[in-house]
């Protein structure tokens, strides 16, 4: 009996040993600063009713929300079929399902309340999959990332292929898209164990490796898709260490010229991926009211473009116009004394284009080659940005 006793305690010590070390494992990084601990790439499944209810209900409040997609039919049948398992639902509260109705096949993301519109679109001229999947927390704070792929063809059989990857970030339910227009993608660690964005250049064969709107899996697995290097890197992330910390993010200021109400969206600006082919943005959406004596604008588009915004300091001024949301077309604009005008201002920043950390002012401009007079607004140190 006492044999038997020393024999417990000896495999209970070893269990809380070994669960200790299991629970006080550190964070792995990559050189690049990347951490690499959460990482997990999976395939889609066939098609299933997991949370098929739920889905329906998330996917019409999702419509509502939005005004309801012009390809949907509110009064017609339509098909609701998840690509996630049972295990992996439940570990990471997500869903990736896709909604079929009449000729249209659209993919979504579900993480817990949150629904994201990921690709899709008309099936008489495209046939569209899914690729894979991959759930990764780079900046190490606890909210997973979710990158998705889906991938389409030319239904006539030209296998001209095309691809969308979307990353949602959990911390702050923004995405990022990327569009690559010439092969499918898919997810796979680098030699550092960083979660990476391939292009598969050995395109399928044929449509028999697509099936009920998932890519055959089996062909990653392919050792001549290695042994001949029939793809290579379309997007190698990297970490976004920039912080934008703006001095108010409503305000208002006036001058003789005109008055400004705004307000700063923040966006995807702090989005913790840092990727060439995808933007990081903020936008300032503002109220506008004109002091000045009434004249005629004349546009090059079907928007009017008279105000503007730049971040100055002493070495760098980068500037924001208004966005043009328009056609191209020549446009004739009556700007009377008490016009009210809402415009916004966008700023975006890529791994290959950033602003500089330091400190700018923001400097809110009035011009146009119609005006009599121009004006601008100044408010000192308004953005501080650190890297």
């Amino acid at each position: 009996m006492k044999k038997v006793l020393i024999i417990l305690t000896v495999m209970l010590l070893l269990a809380f040993t070994l669960t200790f070390f299991a629970c006080n494992k550190g964070p792995k990084f990559a050189p690049n600063g990347i951490c690499i601990s959460e990482n997990f790439i999976f395939f889609p499944e066939e098609r299933n009713d997991l949370h098929n209810a739920k889905l329906r209900e998330a996917f019409e409040k999702y419509c509502e929300e939005n005004k309801q997609p012009y390809w949907f039919d509110k009064d017609s049948d339509y098909a609701v079929y998840n690509h996630i398992d049972r295990k992996t639902s439940k570990k990471y509260g997500l869903d990736i399902f896709e909604v079929c109705q009449k000729s249209y096949t659209i993919f979504f993301l579900k993480y817990k309340d949150n629904v994201v519109s990921l690709c899709g679109g008309n099936t008489n001229h495209y046939k569209y999959y899914l690729t894979n999947f991959a759930i990764t927390d780079i900046d190490n704070d606890g909210h997973i990332e979710i990158l998705t792929s889906v991938s389409y063809n030319v239904v006539d059989g030209s296998y001209d292929n095309q691809s969308r990857v979307h990353i949602y970030d959990s911390k702050t339910n923004t995405g990022i898209h990327l569009a690559n227009f010439d092969f499918p993608t898919f997810f796979k660690e680098d030699e550092h164990g960083v979660a990476t964005i391939y292009n598969i250049i050995h395109q399928p064969r044929s449509f028999e490796d697509i099936e009920n709107s998932i890519y055959n899996s089996s062909f990653f697995y392919n050792e001549d898709l290695h042994e001949y290097g029939d793809y290579a890197v379309f997007e190698s992330p990297m970490l976004n260490t920039t912080k934008f910390n703006f001095k108010e993010t409503s305000f208002s200021a006036s001058c003789d010229l005109f008055s400004f109400e705004a307000t700063v969206d923040f966006g995807t600006i702090a989005f913790p991926y840092n990727l060439k082919t995808g933007e990081r943005i903020f936008k300032i959406s503002a109220n506008i009211t004109y002091f000045g004596e009434p004249f005629v604008h004349i546009e090059h588009d079907t928007t009017l473009n008279i105000f503007n915004i730049s971040f100055v300091n002493e070495t760098t001024s980068y500037s924001i116009p208004s966005i043009m949301s328009g056609w191209f077309a020549m446009t004739e604009f009556s700007i009377e004394t008490g016009e009210k005008i809402y415009d916004f201002f966008r700023f975006f920043e890529t791994a290959d284009y950033t602003l500089p950390a330091g400190v700018y002012d923001i400097v809110i401009s009035f011009q146009s080659p119609d005006a009599p007079v121009c004006d601008q607004i100044v408010l000192e140190d308004f953005l501080t940005v650190t890297r």
